[in-house]
């Protein structure tokens, strides 16, 4: 497969690239979540959702802060509000930037390691939860064309994060025909390379290109 990545998504319109691999990453740690303690429901899901969109925009907001973009913090505050208008921490920080509160305090090299991780704006995490309620709502489906295009592994035998990516690949072969193929196995590849073992990049390679093929071989070169 071809690591060419000159190509335009779609997936996330008015997002950059960084800011749609963002959101790829972000749904890949829900979906691990989700994986490890599956929910009840589409409730569940929702319940899931909400928690880490709050994670991420405090995460956001104190990243924002930390640097002194007031900006950035107005955008993770209000969308903070948004979600939750009772937030203890959205209260804070529109204390803070109206100046009637306390700013948050400096953050210690753990704690902005742990906010790296998961801050988000408003936009990536609709991407982030599009991609993962597509996920949720088609497991089982997903999961059969995974199975067929993966003749040594059972999907329940796959590692976790691999098992993730793979699904997330999976939903926009089958959901998003205006994001190219190349983009959407160039982008698995590189959050593989990230979050996976140096086993991952050759097994999700190999799985992707057999589902590419059965999915959208109208959209492949010819070989």
């Amino acid at each position: 497969m071809t690591t060419d990545r000159q190509h335009g998504d779609d997936g996330g319109r008015g997002l950059d690239r960084g800011a749609r691999r963002r959101a790829r990453e972000l749904a890949l740690q829900l979906l691990f979540s989700l994986d490890m303690n599956p929910p009840q429901g589409t409730q569940g899901v929702h319940v899931a959702l909400h928690r880490g969109r709050d994670r991420s925009l405090i995460a956001e907001a104190e990243l924002a802060f930390a640097a002194g973009d007031l900006p950035r913090a107005e955008a993770a505050t209000a969308a903070l509000l948004t979600l939750d208008p009772r937030s203890a921490r959205g209260r804070e920080y529109r204390a803070a930037l109206d100046r009637k509160g306390p700013m948050p305090l400096p953050l210690g090299a753990d704690e902005r390691d742990e906010y790296l991780a998961c801050a988000a704006t408003s936009d990536m995490l609709d991407l982030a939860d599009q991609l993962t309620r597509g996920v949720m709502l088609s497991v089982s489906e997903i999961d059969a064309h995974l199975s067929q295009a993966s003749t040594n592994w059972r999907v329940p035998r796959m590692a976790l994060v691999d098992r993730n990516i793979l699904r997330l690949a999976c939903h926009e072969l089958l959901a998003l025909p205006e994001t190219p193929v190349k983009v959407i196995l160039n982008e698995a590849i590189e959050i593989a390379k990230r979050f996976g073992t140096s086993e991952s990049r050759a097994f999700i390679n190999g799985v992707l290109d057999k589902l590419a093929a059965r999915l959208r071989p109208q959209d492949l070169p010819p070989a």
